[in-house]
C-alpha cells in the first residue's frame, strides 16, 4: 500500500464520519466546509477548515518481514466564527470532544489503519479580523498500519 493512499484514506474517513460525532455534541454546531490534506497555509475563506498535516513517517520491521508504518499527524481545525467569544469557545470544546471520540471509539478508523491514538490537543486564538473570533484547534494523532 502506498503512503499517499493511507493518508488519503485517513482524511476520507474523517470527512465521511466527523460530522456525525459533531452532531452528537450539538445539533447546531457548524461542520467543516473543507477537509484538506497538506499545508496549514492552504485555507479556504470558509467558516471551519479541517486540515490534516503529516509530520513524520516511522517504519519498524516485524519478524514476519512486514513493516509497521507509524504516521504522525497534526490535525488543525481553524474556526472563523461570528458568534460571541464565549460561544466560540464552547464550539471549540465541542470539536475537541468529537475529535477525541472519533479516534477513541473506532481506533482502526473503519480498518483504514490498525490502530490510532490521540496524543494531545492545543488551542490557539488569533486576532486578524474583529468581525470573527478566529480560533485554532491543534490535535496530534498517531496512526499505525502494518504494510
Amino acid at each position: 500500500m502506498k503512503i499517499e493512499e493511507i493518508t488519503s484514506n485517513i482524511l476520507n474517513y474523517f470527512s465521511s464520519n466527523f460530522s456525525t460525532y459533531l452532531k452528537g455534541e450539538s445539533s447546531t454546531i457548524p461542520t467543516p466546509s473543507s477537509y484538506i490534506e497538506g499545508d496549514i497555509d492552504i485555507l479556504s475563506g470558509e467558516e471551519v477548515n479541517f486540515i490534516l498535516c503529516v509530520n513524520e513517517l516511522i517504519f519498524n520491521e516485524f519478524e514476519n518481514c512486514s513493516d509497521l508504518l507509524e504516521v504522525g499527524c497534526t490535525i488543525f481545525i481553524i474556526f472563523k466564527i461570528k458568534q460571541k467569544k464565549a460561544d466560540a469557545n464552547k464550539i471549540v470544546k465541542q470539536y475537541s470532544n468529537a475529535l477525541y471520540k472519533i479516534v477513541k471509539e473506532n481506533n482502526s478508523l473503519g480498518d483504514v489503519v490498525n490502530y490510532s491514538k490521540t496524543n494531545k490537543m492545543e488551542f490557539y486564538e488569533t486576532v486578524e479580523n474583529t468581525q470573527f473570533n478566529t480560533k485554532i484547534l491543534s490535535c496530534d494523532i498517531r496512526f499505525f498500519k502494518e504494510i
